[in-house]
């Protein structure tokens, strides 16, 4: 889904855009430490290129990791109130364009941290049933999910006995 007060400038192919991430060295000593401009110019506009979402999308992949949708482009965009553009990583999902972004593997109020090594892509349409979802249902959800595709395997292989009415599996 596409946050409707955004104005969009262009759109851009992932090979642009993906090689500009700019990932910052590891701190070694803080009087030496040489900082890392974050802002790249891509076609006429400064847009910061380090940050999380945009390592997580380098590093990581641009494919959700629930339903597996891809990236497709990025787009630049902004607010009307805010002068700087920013980009954003689209898929297209059953005919409509859905926002990718970066879920938290170890969430901030269990002690995860907001880095890349606990962030992976997700699609907005997963990221909403992820955080709607109970941990209960959850789990549940999955049982549920492994149990069908273990009965598809064996009715298929001819181990389960079809139910009254229910067509015999051909071998």
């Amino acid at each position: 889904m596409r946050d409707p007060n955004l104005v969009r400038k262009e759109m851009l192919e992932l090979n642009e855009v993906l090689p500009l991430v700019k990932f910052p060295p590891p701190p070694v000593d803080p009087e030496t430490d040489v900082a890392v401009d974050p802002l790249v110019t891509i076609k006429g506009d400064l847009i910061n290129m380090a940050t999380v979402k945009m390592q997580n999308f380098a590093k990581n992949g641009t494919s959700c990791i629930r339903c597996k949708c891809e990236g497709e482009y990025f787009a630049k965009e902004k607010y009307p109130n805010i002068p700087f553009y920013h980009l954003n990583l689209y898929a297209m999902k059953k005919g409509r364009e859905t926002q990718m972004g970066k879920d938290l593997i170890v969430a901030p109020e269990k002690g995860g941290l907001d880095n890349v090594e606990n962030a992976q892509t997700i699609c907005f349409d997963c990221h909403k049933r992820k955080v709607n979802t109970p941990p209960d249902q959850e789990a549940r959800r999955r049982k549920r999910a492994k149990k069908r595709s273990e009965n598809r395997k064996k009715k298929a292989s001819g181990g389960v006995k079809p139910k009254v009415g229910e067509k015999k599996p051909k071998k």
